[in-house]
This record gives C-alpha cells, sequence and structure tokens, in this order.
C-alpha cells in the first residue's frame, strides 16, 4: 500500500493521463492529520516512464574513491573531499551515492545566490528524477511537504538565509486536505475545503492553485502536479476520484484516494530550515570549507553552530588533511579551438582505453569532425548541458568529459568595448560583501529586492549600515556602489550624520596633496620635450612581418597605443600590463626598433641577471637582420667587456642596452638616449626607483608588468600612466593545471617522471640556499636517472651561467633552483614546476613562478607544496585564489585579489599597508584620480548626478538571468559605461545571441537618456501624477535644469512639439502628447540640449581658476 501525494512531479505523462509523485510514506503524524492508505503505481513502475538509467549520471563509472567515501559517511561526522576542482565535478558525487535511490536529505549552503543557481542547474542534469529545492521564504506548501518525506532530495540555499521565517511543519501537516472514495462529504463541503486552504475558484481549473465546479463535478489544480484531478460527488458522498490529462482533458483510471496539499497557509512563521532538517530522514550538509565560508558569511557562527548537529560533506579545494576523501578528479585540458590538436589527443586516449564524453550542443559538427579523423571508439555524446557545465577527468577510471568550453573556449569577444581599467573594480558582489557608496560610505551589501511604486515594478540594491540603517539604491545609479578592498572587517557607518562627508573631506586633501606630489614629476615631464619619432620606416614594417606569431588584438592594440605615444613631444610614460607569456616583450622590441630608426639609444631595465640574458638573447634574435646594435650589462659579462660596453654606450656606439640595476650607476651617460624600458618595475630597490624618477623627465618609459603590486595599481587605476592591459592568450596556450598538495615523495617522483617519459625539463624550486645542493642530491637519489642542475643568486658569475646553459640546451633535465628563475625565462621544454613550501611566497610571486612553464603548446603542470599539517588564514585563502587564477589573463584580476588578502598601500609609500582602508581602495582611486584632473585641467571634475524617475519598468527579470551575482555585475558593468557610444557597443554585445526583454530594454534607454543629460544642464527628470477628466491619473514630465532656459534651444524645442510647457528652469510635457514611443522620443529631445554643457565648462573653469 502506498500514499498519494500531490507535490512537484519529475515523471513524464502517461497516456492514462498525468502521472503524480509517489511517495512511500509521511513521517507520524498528529490524529488529526490522518492519512488513507491506496495500492497504486510505486516508483518501480514508474521507472518505465522516467528510465533512471538514461539519465547522464548513470553513463559515467563510480569513482574508485566512492565505496571509501560511502564508509566514511557512515563512520564519521564531517567527511572532507578533495580532489573535486569544480562544481560539476561535485554534483557529479553527491549525484552518485548509492543511497540516493530511496534516502538521504542533501542540504547544501552555498555563499550566495549565483552558486545556489548553478550547483541546482548541474544537480538537475544529473539527477533529473530527483526534488530540487531552493530555500527561501516564497517555498510553497507542496515544497515544503517534500522536506518532511522520507525520499532523497536535494535542498539549496545560500547560507545566510537558513533562518528566515518558514511555516511550522506541523501546521503544514495539519493542513493538508485527504479525500477517498466513499468518504462522506458533499461538493459543497469540498469546495469550502478548498477555499479554505487557498484556492482560487476559476472557470475552468487550468493552473496550480485552482479549482471549478459543475454541480456534483468538482475539478482542482493542486499545487505541484502535473495535472488537475477531479472529485465527483453525489449529495452524500465521494463517487469517485479520478486524474485529468491537461492536454485532451480525458479523465483516466480511477483514484481511490488523494491528498492535497494547501495553497496557501495563514502561519505565524515559527520554524527555519533547520527545524525542517531535524525532521528529515538521514540528512547531510553539504558545504565548502568553514573557514572559507566564515569570511564570506555573515553572522556564519550562529548557522555553523546548526550544520555542526548533522552529518556534514565538506569540499576543500584540496587536500589538506590525512583522512580527506580524494576523488582525483582534474579538470579537463582546454583547447581553444585547436580541433587537430583535440583529434590527436583523443586517439591517444582511445589507445589508453580512456573513454571520451562530449556534453555539448555541436554533437552534429563533432561527429563529422570525429568521423573524418577516423574517431569512433569509446567516444560518446551526453545530452546537452547547463552554460556552467565544465570537464573533468578521472585517470583511474579513465573518463574525460569535455564540454563547449574545452573545446572551443570562451567564444565571448568585447566586440569594440574599450578596456578600461576602472572596471577593473567591477567584480562579483555578494551578500554580506562590504561596500562603499560615494555620497554614504561603507556599509554591507545584504542582496537585491524589488519594490512596486505607482504600479511601476522597480529594483534595488540593499545596503545595512551602522545600527541596522537600510539603504535602497536604485540599479541605475550602481556606478555609485563599489566593493571595499582594505580591512578584513571595516567599521560601518551611520547613514544620518556627517562621518562620512568629514572622513572624505580630510582624505581627499590628504590625496590632493599626494597628487600634487605626483604631478610635479608630470610637470616636470609635460614641460621637457623629447625626440619627436616619425612614421614606420621600412625596416620596422620587416620586423612586424619577421614575427612568427599572430598578435592577438591586445597586443596589436598596445603597440598601436605605443607607436602614437612615441610621436608625441610629451614623453611617454605607459604601463603594459599583461600576463606572462601574452606578448609584452614583442611589444618592447617594436618601440625600440622604432627609437633606433629615429637615431637614439634604448636601455632596457630588468630585474635579475638571468633575465637580462633572456632578453638580450630574444632581442638579438628578432632584431639580427635589422641595422641595430645590441649589448648586454650583467654579471654573465666580464670587466673588461664592461668596461667596453660602458664607452661605446657614451660614444653613442651601442642602440639598444639590456643590462640590470648596472644601468643606473652614475657612470653610465647615453649620449642621445630616446626610450627606456623598464621590466617588472616593483623588483627594483628604493634607490633604483630614485634614479629612475630623475630619468623619466629625460626619456620615454615603457614599463611592463605580470601582476602590478598595489602601488603600481594604484598609478594605474589612478590615470597618472597610461595604460594598456594584454589579457587575450596567443593561440595554442593552454591554462596551467595547478596541483596544491601537502609534501609527498611519491608525487614528486611521478611529476618529474612524468615530465621526463615526455622529453620535458622540470623547475624544482628549493628557496633555502644554505642547503639547496642537499635538496639536489636527495632527489637524485629518488630519480637516478635525471640529470639535475643547481642554481641560485649567491653562485659566481661562471657557475650561474654555465647551469643556466646546460640547462637551456637540455643538457640537464631538471633544475634544481631559488627565486632566480621568478622573472621572464622563456623555455618552452620545461612544462613541470614543483615548489616546496609554497605557504612562504607571496600571490603575486606564485603567480609569476607558475608563469615560467607553460609557454608552449604542451600541457602545463605546476605542483605547490606545503607541510603543514592543516592550512588556515592568509596562507590557505593565497593558495586558494591561485587555484581559482586558473585562467590564462588572470594576472591583473589576482593582483586585486592579492590587495583584497595582503590590505592595501599607499601610493608613494614604502609598504604595502597604507591609510586607504578608511574609505576602500576603490573610493581612494577615484577620489585620487579626481584631484589629478582637476590640477591637471585647472577646472573642477564634476560630472552632473541627473536624478532619474520615469514611469516604465526597468531592471533584468530573474526568468531571464536568475544568478543575483550575475545580475549585479551587469548592472555594474552598464552603469560605468561614460557614453551613450559605449552603451550601444555593450548592447550589442549582450543582444548578439539573445533577445533581451522589454524591461532590460528599458535599463539601456534610461541609461542612455541619463548619459546623454550628463553632457546637458539638466539636474532632474520626473514624473508627476496630475488628475484628468476620468478617475485614472495622468503621467507629466518634468525636465529641470540647473541654470536658466537657453531660449534658441527652447524654440527649436517647440518647433518639434508645440506641447511642451516651461517655466524660467523646466520645460513640461504630458506623457500621451509624446506618443506609443515616448521614451524615444524623450531621448531625442533631451539630445537636443547636449551643448549646453560647454558652456558650463567654461563658466566652470573660469570659476576653478579665480
Amino acid at each position: 500500500m502506498r500514499h498519494l501525494s500531490i507535490g512537484p512531479c519529475h515523471c513524464q505523462a502517461s497516456s492514462v493521463g498525468a502521472y503524480i509523485l509517489i511517495t512511500h510514506s509521511l513521517p507520524k503524524q498528529p490524529k488529526c492529520a490522518k492519512l488513507t492508505t491506496v495500492q497504486l503505481k510505486t516508483r518501480e513502475n514508474l521507472a518505465l516512464v522516467d528510465n533512471s538509467s538514461s539519465h547522464p549520471v548513470d553513463r559515467l563509472g563510480d569513482p574508485s574513491a566512492l565505496s571509501r567515501l560511502v564508509q566514511h559517511l557512515e563512520k564519521y561526522q564531517e567527511t572532507y573531499i578533495s580532489g573535486s576542482p569544480s562544481r560539476s565535478a561535485q554534483t557529479f558525487v553527491i549525484a552518485k551515492l548509492p543511497f540516493l535511490k530511496d534516502q538521504g536529505a542533501f542540504f547544501w549552503l552555498t555563499a550566495n545566490e549565483k552558486e545556489e543557481e548553478v550547483i541546482s542547474q548541474l544537480l538537475s542534469y544529473w539527477r533529473p528524477d530527483l526534488p530540487i529545492l531552493h530555500g527561501n521564504e516564497s517555498m510553497r506548501p507542496d515544497q515544503l511537504l517534500i522536506l518532511l518525506r522520507n525520499e532523497p532530495f536535494f535542498f539549496i540555499v545560500p547560507a545566510e538565509r537558513t533562518h528566515e521565517p518558514l511555516p511550522h511543519p506541523d501546521e503544514l501537516l495539519n493542513s493538508l486536505i485527504q479525500y477517498e472514495k466513499g468518504a462522506a462529504t458533499s461538493p459543497s463541503d469540498v469546495a469550502q475545503e478548498l477555499v479554505k486552504r487557498g484556492y482560487e475558484w476559476n472557470v475552468v481549473a487550468d493552473t496550480h492553485g485552482t479549482y471549478s465546479r459543475r454541480g456534483g463535478i468538482i475539478d482542482v489544480y493542486p499545487l505541484g502536479a502535473k495535472g488537475p484531478v477531479r472529485i465527483e460527488c453525489d449529495e452524500r458522498s465521494i463517487v469517485v476520484i479520478s486524474s485529468i490529462d491537461p492536454l485532451s482533458k480525458k479523465t483516466g483510471a480511477p483514484i481511490p484516494s488523494l491528498e492535497i496539499p494547501p495553497a496557501k497557509l495563514h502561519s505565524s512563521y515559527r520554524a527555519d530550515a533547520w527545524m525542517y532538517l531535524k525532521r528529515a530522514t538521514h540528512p547531510y550538509v553539504i558545504l565548502d570549507s568553514p573557514d572559507e565560508l566564515a569570511e564570506r558569511v555573515p553572522e556564519w557562527d550562529e548557522t555553523y553552530e546548526q550544520v555542526r548537529q548533522h552529518k556534514q560533506i565538506i569540499w576543500e579545494s584540496f587536500k589538506t588533511r590525512q583522512r580527506d576523501i580524494d576523488m582525483r578528479f582534474k579538470r579537463s585540458p582546454l583547447y581553444y579551438n585547436r580541433l587537430n590538436t583535440l583529434a590527436q589527443d583523443l586517439v591517444k586516449l582511445q589507445n589508453e582505453q580512456t573513454t571520451i564524453y562530449i556534453a555539448s550542443n555541436k554533437e552534429k559538427e563533432l561527429r563529422v569532425l570525429f568521423e573524418e579523423k577516423k574517431i569512433s571508439k569509446r567516444i560518446s555524446f551526453l545530452p546537452e548541458p547547463p552554460s556552467s557545465f565544465t570537464g573533468f577527468a578521472n585517470e583511474e577510471q579513465r573518463f574525460q568529459i569535455l564540454t563547449n568550453i574545452e573545446i572551443f573556449g570562451n567564444t565571448e569577444t568585447s566586440n569594440g568595448l574599450p578596456k578600461r581599467v576602472e572596471m577593473a573594480f567591477i567584480t562579483e558582489l555578494r551578500p554580506g560583501d562590504y561596500v562603499v557608496h560615494i555620497d554614504h560610505g561603507i556599509a554591507r551589501f545584504r542582496g537585491m529586492t524589488k519594490n512596486v511604486v505607482e504600479g511601476i515594478s522597480k529594483e534595488y540594491f540593499v545596503l545595512e549600515y551602522a545600527e541596522n540603517d537600510k539603504l535602497y539604491v536604485p540599479i541605475e545609479t550602481a556606478e555609485k556602489i563599489s566593493k571595499y578592498i582594505g580591512l578584513a572587517n571595516p567599521k560601518l557607518h551611520r547613514l544620518s550624520g556627517g562621518q562620512w562627508y568629514q572622513i572624505t573631506r580630510k582624505i581627499k586633501e590628504e590625496a590632493k596633496l599626494l597628487a600634487h606630489d605626483l604631478l610635479k614629476l608630470y610637470a616636470r615631464r609635460a614641460a621637457s620635450k623629447t625626440t619627436v619619432m616619425g612614421s614606420k620606416t621600412k625596416e620596422e614594417h620587416a620586423l612586424d612581418q619577421s614575427f612568427p606569431y599572430e598578435e592577438t588584438p591586445d597586443q596589436l592594440q598596445a603597440i598601436v597605443d605605443v607607436d602614437k605615444d612615441l610621436t608625441r613631444t610629451k614623453p611617454m610614460d605607459r604601463l603594459i600590463c599583461g600576463d606572462v607569456g601574452f606578448g609584452k616583450t614583442e611589444v618592447a622590441i617594436r618601440a625600440a626598433l622604432k627609437a633606433v630608426m629615429n637615431r637614439t639609444q634604448v636601455a632596457l631595465l630588468s630585474p635579475t641577471t638571468i633575465l637580462t640574458q633572456q632578453h638580450f638573447d630574444t632581442f638579438t634574435e628578432r632584431l639580427k637582420n635589422l641595422p641595430a646594435k645590441v649589448a648586454i650589462l650583467s654579471r654573465f659579462v666580464s670587466e673588461k667587456e664592461e668596461r667596453e660596453t660602458v664607452a661605446r654606450i657614451t660614444a653613442g656606439d651601442v642602440d639598444i642596452v639590456i643590462g640590470t640595476h648596472r644601468l643606473l650607476s652614475p657612470d653610465i651617460t647615453f649620449k642621445n638616449l630616446g626610450l627606456i624600458i623598464i621590466d617588472e618595475e616593483q623588483r627594483f630597490g628604493v634607490q633604483h626607483k630614485e634614479r629612475l624618477k630623475t630619468l623619466r623627465t629625460q626619456a620615454h618609459i615603457l614599463t611592463l608588468t605580470a601582476t602590478p603590486i598595489p602601488r603600481t595599481l594604484n598609478i594605474a587605476l589612478s590615470g597618472i600612466r597610461d595604460v594598456s592591459i594584454i589579457e587575450t592568450p596567443p593561440e595554442g596556450r593552454l591554462p596551467i593545471e595547478t596541483i596544491i598538495e601537502r609534501h609527498d615523495t611519491n608525487l614528486i617522483v611521478r611529476a618529474i617522471r612524468q615530465e621526463l617519459e615526455r622529453k620535458g625539463q622540470v623547475y624544482y624550486l628549493y628557496n633555502n640556499v644554505e642547503t639547496i645542493d642537499f635538496a639536489a642530491r636527495e632527489l637524485n637519489k629518488l630519480i637516478p636517472e635525471a640529470r639535475i642542475g643547481v642554481a641560485h643568486g649567491k653562485l659566481s658569475e661562471r657557475l650561474l651561467s654555465q647551469a643556466m646553459r646546460d640547462f637551456d640546451t637540455k643538457k640537464t633535465d631538471i633544475l634544481v633552483c631559488s627565486t632566480i628563475i621568478e622573472n621572464g625565462l622563456d623555455l618552452p621544454n620545461v612544462n613541470t614546476l614543483i615548489v616546496e613550501n609554497a605557504t612562504k611566497f607571496g600571490l603575486a610571486q606564485l603567480y609569476q613562478l607558475r608563469g615560467r612553464i607553460g609557454r608552449g603548446v604542451r600541457q602545463a603542470y605546476a605542483y605547490f607544496l606545503y607541510d603543514r599539517k592543516k592550512l588556515t588564514g592568509t596562507a590557505k585563502r593565497r593558495l586558494h585564489a591561485l587555484l581559482e587564477a586558473k585562467e590564462l589573463g588572470s594576472g591583473f584580476q589576482l593582483a586585486l585579489r592579492d590587495l583584497e588578502i595582503r590590505g592595501t598601500g599607499n601610493i608613494l609609500g614604502k609598504e604595502q599597508h597604507g591609510k586607504v582602508s578608511a574609505i576602500g581602495l576603490a573610493m581612494y582611486t577615484r577620489l585620487l584620480s579626481q584631484a589629478v584632473k582637476e590640477l591637471k585641467t585647472g577646472a573642477i571634475e564634476t560630472i552632473r548626478d541627473v536624478t532619474i524617475d520615469l514611469p516604465v519598468e526597468i531592471g533584468i527579470p530573474k526568468t531571464f538571468m536568475p544568478a543575483e551575482g550575475e545580475r549585479l555585475v551587469m548592472y555594474q558593468k552598464i552603469a560605468n559605461l561614460s557614453s551613450p557610444d559605449e552603451l550601444s557597443v555593450f548592447k550589442k554585445r549582450v543582444t548578439y545571441r539573445q533577445k533581451i526583454p522589454k524591461s532590460f530594454e528599458n535599463l539601456f534607454d534610461v541609461l542612455e537618456i541619463k548619459l546623454i543629460a550628463q553632457k546637458t544642464d539638466i539636474v532632474t527628470i520626473d514624473t508627476v501624477s496630475i488628475p484628468g477628466p476620468t478617475p485614472d491619473k495622468h503621467k507629466r514630465i518634468i525636465i529641470t535644469f540647473a541654470h536658466h532656459l537657453d531660449t534658441k534651444k527652447l524654440g527649436q524645442l517647440l518647433e518639434r512639439n508645440s506641447h511642451w510647457q516651461f517655466t524660467q528652469n523646466q520645460i513640461k510635457i504630458d506623457l500621451e502628447t509624446l506618443g506609443d514611443a515616448w521614451l524615444q522620443v524623450l531621448k531625442e529631445e533631451i539630445r537636443l540640449w547636449q551643448l549646453e554643457r560647454q558652456t558650463t565648462a567654461v563658466h566652470e573653469k573660469k570659476a576653478a581658476r579665480t
């Protein structure tokens, strides 16, 4: 016997009508909620309709660690799982648990709504047969009932929302409506009971929560059901209950009994999600590392107390405990449209008996490719996955999953959008993050909310200030909000009072002083004149043509930027920020040749001897057939050669000299220095930088960096230095596979032998010079067949040069080295890096070290090892950030992440911990940038804060973009665009592949109106309701200006539309007179006033000078 319950159903409709989800039993309930039992189809019968074998999860074999995981779950309260590098792999592991067939309540805590959406999509993909619920106050009663049944389900909820109020479970169970054939009742009683439980009458019961009645026949569409149900009564009892096919409207086979959940509950909300979990059978709480959630989730301690009362499945980015379950998954390799390489790898995998699963919407095209390449065995196509799905592999189980992301790469392009550095601060906000509002100070971001005002729905950012003050910020003013980067726990400000004003006023004054110091240097450079370099010569064209690779779009733009700078009289000061191996050196080489062809000398400053040699070799090779004399100054050259080179520099007989800080010595003088190239400026000492400041006023400066330190980043973001960002990877470049593990000798041996088997080489970074020779001998004992070299900064010039030459010419297989390799080495055959004691390095340094490998087309592997029993705090965050920064081109964002971990710094200070914490880096940068512009131009920088309130619904609907985090980023990106042209380009990018909803279109229109109005004298664009001849109110648009109206423009406006009314500083019009396309008409009529802004700018400039 089985109970019939109507709830969310994942079974398909049969020929006799809609199947209704059958549950085995309900928890014990109060007598007043007594249930009847009936003989119906069981879940086993339903399998004929919803065949579980067709689920993607059943197509793949069980991971080898699965049985150990199950045993661990049964034995221990906490189970830590590593080796699952993505949400796709994590959800696969959970979907594979054997007890999901008949039991298990999985309560998955997430850090935010975006993760909630991603996990939901992925679980639905693996197990479409199981209920997946989201925890919030809007949960329907039928969904809450699932939490009380003895069947498996997934309940996914952001951790900070687990305490939101829900109806009490007992109240829910007592509100169930139960009927069976022959029960004594009348049609009127049934109808009254349905109304009491929140069901609404309709002519036809065709939507959830409705019922209809025709005499003794009552049709009801229960919440969560696949279709309606018919109850036929005589005057005293129920005669028959049957299901109704929602398409054909025909009744199916009789149903002996029926249970209907309430449509609404009149609840006092005396429970929360944890109370439901306590009543569940075999509950498990799934979460990321509690240490990480503690940093991201407000009031985590209270939530964690509840978590600890249940069995936990905890995901770790990497193995940190001996008892961790290592699933041994890794990310699938990325091919970025290199289909020939993909085909070659697939043949190899087939020969190794590995099964390849393709989850893509391009199955047809890929089948054609595989047929052409004669790849037919061990290829299996999975259903098209959600966009959040990424591929993963398991070597032990011999399977690999590839998706569009791995095969084709990220196909989105910028479509001509400018790469504005200020966009760097637009990172995903999460509820609980600290933010800074430009007008009101530091607050906590609490999420998004919708409010309806006069029938118009609008979305707002919710900011929480001290004393629980709340501020609702309209989405169209998102540019006023930025993520706070500074202290770990800053003090929140009050909305009322002048605290924030006083703080910003003081710091703005300090920023002006700082800007003044910076601009002294700027003024000296601006006042000085340097060599104006002419247009491209034939030699420069020849150099361009000889480049063996295709330039990336970003690289080309950087080359153009530098070329333009060199043709001006003002000395260039440009920063090229690009990931390791992304082509910064080629930009420098082309700039150097241009300088040489214009009869000036070039100095390239490099932080290390080895990197200097590398640059010398590269420049010599690229310029070998061109009229450019290249020389080197470093420890690797003899004293005699050094004296000769210095003399040649003075005489002008050297065109390009490449050297370490030796180039900054007082005895070196140039005959005609035109260009200075500085590689990784942050690596030079204070005295060297003082010398560089002097040089900056004499020549063009080009600075190259991969991960700018906070000071360099601050200067770049402040607009003091011009910046070009190269973030597009070269064709064929693969992201480096990053492995973070506790020190393990077997792992080291396995990693090295794997590299040697493919004729590659290995960096073994051991940063203790005192014992490095001992480490090399121990390594030789482990791998006696390997040829090992040693390199560190304390070696003599001869030995260091010999060690590097041997490694470069492949005479040694392993280089045991210090951080001397950190900058710039380019050896394509070295594709494995092993770093001992990785926790002792900074994030930017780790990133630079990882960049020493993966310079060719082979997959590279970086192993970061640590000795601690447990990783916590900064060390763990640093390694986790490195793991997250796997994607190519992430150096710039990693620098910002480093700021979050280490704190911010004063631009001119020697330390990286400064005064910025009071207002956050983004706000400080904004104030400094404003101060710099004011001092440079003499005009007070003002962007009109135009207030707009139009009677139109704006925003991105959840149905279009469900993840709140994605909507947030989109709102900020749109609001930070600074011109209608940029907005137009961005809109084309968004609408390139999809039609956007009307409210999203309206958002673009309103923001365009705002951008146009900022170039005018308009202060507000407001809407008021006015009485009309009918009870309905009419809308009137009122536009207020800061000054008296320009009569000439007013005349032009009235010629266009005579319905406009006006006063001295206002124009007004009734909305209906603008027509159906009123928003577009209004936009054009506001555009009419644009030239007004020029006059205003002149007044402001004069006032500022006065």
